[in-house]
């Protein structure tokens, strides 16, 4: 909290107004050693001035330290800045973040916005179920009108072809939308985000360790994961390509980040298949709905990947659609691994009414959710 010693403009923060400061030169020097002060930490800090709102953004903060704001010169809607320092109209947190801080940088500074976890089932694949369907149902009607009553065999077969592909894909694009609502991370039901801080609840980190999500798409469980354990790190990996490149991006989870408040994350280029990482690398695993997504592989060797990467005594959260179908035996890939010395493993099914219950995992698609935890 710097109170009345530092001043936004449009072009970052400037030593506080030369009208109202006892000493301008040691108001200047003053700011110097806050800089050294705050920098040493090695730290997100967020800085908070009596007038002209916050930003956690040191560069900005201190991009003028050395000039004093001159008052009565420029207004602030001029980038050039200093601003009119009598005028304090805009002076409010939420201005100060989102009209004048943003108008230099772009984007602004994300702290303090909603986070964008996007959706397991994204708009554009129910727009365009809903499209199809609509183009389905025009030639459906066009080969009505244009076959008439007399229509021939083939004309009969047609529209009863139409007619079905058009029911067929109005049911798909009423799914998907049930889908998409019941995902959305600011709808009704959130079950996604139900999940994923269901799944935080299970990665324990010691103090000064590193996890690791993999899979992270959004961020989402790589943040939740973080934020539940301030003192750790968590890493978050993901190929961000494929289906849910134009959704998932590490840019998105960067922002998320930032949106969220969490310092202790970042995001890597990683593949399930092949982890970038050495033996032993992370104090704790993590991974929610992805490895069912990895087509031509088999899923308990993706579980073993993810497992080698993990150090002696840590722990394991992996949720996933566990069927038999998918996963195979895992029963007996729980006795493989008490085996080898891993303790406390179990599978826990999600739609239980951890989660979800039954129903709802059939109408979703999610049968077979399943918690695999444990430590190494």
């Amino acid at each position: 909290f710097t109170g009345d010693t530092i001043w936004f403009g449009a072009d970052g923060g400037y030593s506080f107004l030369s009208t109202l400061a006892e000493d301008n030169k040691l108001s200047v020097r003053s700011l110097e050693k806050l800089e050294q002060n705050i920098r040493s930490r090695n730290r997100r800090i967020a800085v908070i001035t009596g007038h002209t709102g916050w930003t956690d953004d040191l560069d900005f903060v201190f991009a003028h330290r050395e000039e004093v704001c001159a008052p009565f010169m420029k207004h602030y809607e001029d980038p050039a800045a200093p601003y009119d320092g009598y005028e304090e109209g805009d002076d409010t947190e939420e201005k100060a973040r989102s009209k004048r801080l943003d108008k230099v940088k772009g984007t602004g500074s994300m702290t303090g916005r909603k986070p964008d976890y996007q959706n397991w089932v994204p708009k554009n694949m129910v727009i365009g179920a809903g499209a199809g369907a609509g183009v389905l149902l025009a030639a459906d009607i066009t080969a009505h009108l244009a076959t008439g009553s007399s229509r021939t065999a083939g004309g009969k077969a047609l529209c009863t072809a139409l007619t079905a592909g058009t029911a067929s894909c109005a049911g798909a694009a009423g799914w998907l939308y049930a889908l998409h609502k019941s995902f959305d991370y600011n709808g009704k039901r959130k079950l996604a985000k139900q999940i994923t801080r269901g799944v935080a609840d299970y990665v324990t980190i010691p103090d000064g360790g590193t996890g690791l999500d993999v899979g992270c798409g959004s961020g989402a469980l790589t943040i939740a994961v973080a934020k539940r354990n301030p003192n750790a790190e968590m890493v978050g990996c993901d190929i961000w390509s494929g289906a849910y490149k134009a959704v998932f991006t590490k840019e998105l989870c960067e922002k998320n980040a930032l949106a969220e408040g969490a310092s202790n994350v970042r995001f890597e280029e990683g593949n399930a298949i092949h982890l970038p990482f050495a033996d032993e690398s992370f104090d704790a695993v993590t991974s929610n709905y992805v490895y069912h997504n990895i087509t031509g592989q088999d899923k308990q060797t993706l579980l073993l990947e993810t497992l080698r990467v993990l150090k002696k005594g840590g722990t394991f959260a992996i949720h996933d659609l566990m069927s038999k179908a998918r996963y195979g035996n895992m029963a007996a890939f729980v006795q493989c691994l008490k085996a080898q010395g891993y303790e406390n493993v179990r599978l826990i099914d999600t739609t239980r009414g951890c989660f979800m219950n039954r129903t709802e995992a059939v109408l979703l698609d999610l049968s077979g959710s399943t918690l695999l935890v444990g430590r190494k």
